[in-house]
């Protein structure tokens, strides 16, 4: 029995031999495999990871002060940081100095109260990626400056020096003007009122056209439109974009204007603007027909008196011309019967200022009358320097009454409200005294377009010399160009 045991733990001791040999064996050939598969691969690319974007942190500044943005911070965990680039996103705007920089500086704005601003920062790496963040900067005011609320107007001058959006009350009503929904204080409210900065001016302008008729059909290649308007002076009357010749008594109270005239039913729309930039507008829809062959033009249709004007005729047609009857002034009279020369320029003498609806009838030898309506705007220089004097002395006389609102009215449309606006709302407590140093405005060169003029003034013991320039604006409204 001793024996059989020791025998079978023998066999065993064989049998676990030759299991180690064969694993050791297997796991050789396992390695020596593996080994010749690693050799064969390439190990994969390592992925790129973002940068790590770093606005440093939140900060107090004081208004009109300099300070500095720190994105040292930011950094990339395989690569490095190629690119910084600072924007702001939010409140007044600061001054950036350098937005392409880890550090910058920036100066912050003028506030009335605690004001925050958003700084963000979106760095680069070397491959490309990008990051952002974002930190804060909390301006506040400096109640040390006589300025509390940063308006630029001295709190001494300031009816709001506590408000940053206010600082003036023209109708003395305790609201200030940019809110004010009744500036003028005249009971109407600014939507509703035609003149919302003139508490001298409220009626409605009533526009009325008195040519062509509704539903009219005519055969001319132009048309001639006139008609009346009840409103303030220095109004603006275009049709269809065209800026119509003023006249009548009082000077503006009638238009008239030739217009192209196409074949078909068309819109033509007469547009009165004021010098609140306000408007109103009438509307007639006429059929133009056939055109016709006969075509009477001015050589001078807008012009100052005394002017000669010539008028020429244009004959596409093949019938000759019998002869022609000119009424030069359009007062349903004949002045002038030609029966020759009828390829020679026509000439009249305007002697007085005014708007004249001269008519060519041109009668062909079929006796057929082809009937031309023209307009002849003739300006008064005298008249011109009045309304241009009227245009400057009403701007002054609103800076000097504190009317911010009714003085820009004045100022053409574009950068000049901008640049001289600002102006006039930083002087607007000083503007007695400025405009009292004024010398009379003294005409320079006069046209039908604009008016140059001079004044004088006063500056440290030393009389300078200014030039001012007005102009009518696309709409025949007369503004202050610059000065």
């Amino acid at each position: 029995m001793f024996y059989n045991l020791s025998k079978l733990i023998l066999i065993f001791l064989f049998i676990a031999l030759l299991a180690v040999t064969s694993l050791a064996n297997t796991s050789i050939r396992s390695v020596t495999n593996n080994t010749v598969f690693k050799d064969s691969f390439e190990a994969p690319t390592p992925v790129n990871q973002p940068p790590i974007a770093n606005a440093g942190p939140a900060q107090p500044l004081m208004e009109l002060t300099q300070g500095q943005l720190d994105g040292s911070g930011s950094s990339d965990p395989d690569g490095t940081i190629s690119q910084y680039q600072w924007q702001q996103t939010q409140g007044q705007p600061a001054f950036i100095e350098n937005a392409n920089t880890a550090l910058t500086n920036i100066i912050t704005p003028a506030v009335g109260v605690d004001t925050v601003l958003t700084f963000e920062l979106t760095v680069t790496d070397n491959q490309g990626l990008s990051s952002t963040a974002a930190t804060t900067v909390t301006v506040q005011p400096d109640i040390t400056d006589g300025d509390i609320d940063g308006d630029g107007i001295a709190d001494e001058n300031d009816l709001f020096p506590n408000d940053g959006d206010e600082a003036y009350d023209f109708d003395g009503d305790g609201i200030g003007d940019n809110a004010d929904t009744d500036r003028d204080g005249d009971g109407i409210d600014n939507d509703s009122d035609w003149y919302p900065n003139d508490p001298g001016l409220n009626a409605a302008p009533v526009l009325t056209i008195t040519s062509p008729l509704e539903a009219a059909t005519h055969n001319s290649g132009r048309l001639r439109v006139t008609g009346t308007l009840s409103a303030a002076p220095n109004t603006g009357i275009t049709v269809n974009g065209i800026v119509a010749r003023l006249g009548g008594d009082p000077y503006g109270s009638e238009f008239a204007v030739m217009i192209p005239l196409e074949q078909g039913s068309q819109d033509i729309t007469v547009t009165a603007t004021l010098l609140s930039r306000k408007q109103i507008s009438q509307t007639v829809t006429v059929t133009g027909g056939a055109q016709d062959l006969f075509l009477a033009y001015a050589d001078s249709e807008h012009t100052f008196a005394p002017a000669s004007v010539e008028f020429n005729l244009i004959n596409l047609n093949q019938t000759g011309i019998q002869r022609i009857d000119v009424d030069f002034d359009g007062d349903g009279n004949i002045d002038q019967v030609i029966d020759n020369g009828f390829g020679q320029s026509i000439s009249y003498d305007y002697s007085q200022a005014g708007i004249y609806l001269p008519v060519i009838t041109v009668v062909d030898t079929d006796n057929i009358s082809h009937r031309n309506d023209l307009v002849v705007g003739i300006e008064s220089e005298a008249q011109r320097n009045l309304l241009l004097q009227q245009v400057w002395n009403g701007m002054n006389a609103a800076l000097v009454s504190a009317n911010l609102g009714l003085a820009k009215e004045h100022l053409f449309i574009g950068d000049t409200v901008g640049g001289y606006g600002q102006v006039f709302y930083l002087l607007l407590p000083f503007m007695d005294d400025i405009v009292a140093s004024y010398s009379l405005l003294q005409p320079v060169t006069t046209e039908l377009e604009y008016g140059e003029y001079l004044i004088n003034r006063d500056i440290d013991g030393i009389n300078r010399a200014f030039f001012v320039y007005l102009m009518a604006n696309g709409n025949g409204v007369w503004r202050v160009r610059s000065m």
